[in-house]
């Protein structure tokens, strides 16, 4: 049992340090723009962990095929498959490792207290999340997604201080 508090310890230490916030006014938003969610889309990323590229592939061009599928970032042992919608100004991450899907991150640019408050409303009612551990909008939690159970974190970061965005990664439960 100790192993188990060790092993989520540890990914709540890592979510926590990659998704951290880094200052600036949570209330802002981009440009000036009044917030208008009709606008927003929490889009549904194919999250059957273990997959293959190709899987990933063909679930994008059948679902999401306003999303272009850019230059593949890393080596034969673990790499990237990274989408964007730059008419939305969203981004799909699918982590390969071994020719295996390992986690799936979207990040939403231009972020407002609004939209964030609008995706965490919607990752709520689409997962029946249980919210684990939680540091300011920083949020893991448990969900289920087709039957299987997740780990759902949403968080918000900057961009080098330039811009603020969402990231709602996907990833497997540790073992029992």
């Amino acid at each position: 049992m100790s192993k188990i508090k060790f092993l989520m310890m540890a990914i709540i230490a890592i979510v926590s340090m990659t998704f951290t916030a880094c200052g600036g006014d949570d209330d802002d938003t981009s440009g000036g723009k009044p917030d208008d969610n009709s606008s927003w889309t929490l889009y549904e990323p194919f999250t059957t962990l273990n997959a293959s590229p190709e899987e990933v592939k063909a679930y994008m061009a059948d679902k999401l095929p306003q999303f272009k599928m850019e230059e593949p970032f890393g080596n034969s042992n673990g790499y990237s498959l990274i989408y964007t919608n730059e008419k939305e100004d969203v981004s799909i991450y699918y982590s390969i490792v071994l020719n295996k899907l390992s986690s799936v991150i979207c990040q939403y640019e231009n972020y407002s207290k609004a939209k964030y408050e609008f995706f965490w409303s919607e990752l709520k009612k689409r997962y029946a999340l249980e919210v684990m551990a939680e540091q300011g909008e920083a949020k893991m939690c448990k969900g289920v997604i087709n039957g299987k159970q997740y780990l759902i974190s949403i968080a918000t970061s900057e961009n080098g201080g330039q811009s603020k965005f969402i990231r709602i990664g996907y990833n497997a439960l540790p073992m029992d």
